[in-house]
């Protein structure tokens, strides 16, 4: 299953969702672009995802108008960041779906790092796509939910 994740500006946010959903089946291959700017590998992200046994890699990002061809079963769309109902890609697609994240902006106080926000929105990721790979791609209804939609233990 080929998936394709799509941000218009944070490219590191787009990366950590592609890593998670390639941890959770290998089947999957998941490659991250971002609209607005040049995709490169976040060395912040990469040391974040380090902490949980996952590894960025650049096999798992593309600039984006190399995504435009291609085939995909699932493409999502990160926060709306474009239009679903106006895509530009002339490749096949099984399938659009809008991933809304709820992610900070900004860091808010004064002593948050610049590690720690990144941490947080790693986790933020986790849960949300989680919960996306198992209702979405497993057609798997969750019970006994936590306030970000899904069972912490089930992963």
């Amino acid at each position: 299953m080929r998936i394709l994740l799509i941000n218009n500006k944070d490219n590191f946010i787009s990366q950590m969702a592609a890593a998670w959903l390639q941890s959770f089946d290998n089947d999957i291959i998941s490659i991250a672009t971002c609209i607005d700017t040049n995709i490169t590998l976040d060395p912040i992200a990469v040391e974040a995802m380090k902490e949980v046994n996952i590894t960025l890699s650049d096999g798992n990002i593309e600039q984006y108008n190399t995504c435009l061809f291609a085939n995909w079963d699932y493409i999502l769309v990160i926060n709306y960041c474009i239009d679903l109902n106006n895509p530009l890609f002339v490749g096949n697609v099984f399938k659009w779906e809008n991933l809304e994240l709820t992610i900070p902006d900004t860091l808010n106080m004064v002593d948050d790092s610049i590690q720690d926000y990144y941490k947080s929105i790693r986790d933020t990721i986790k849960y949300q796509l989680l919960k996306f790979y198992l209702t979405t791609i497993n057609n798997k209804e969750i019970l006994g939910s936590d306030s970000c939609g899904v069972q912490c233990d089930l992963y």
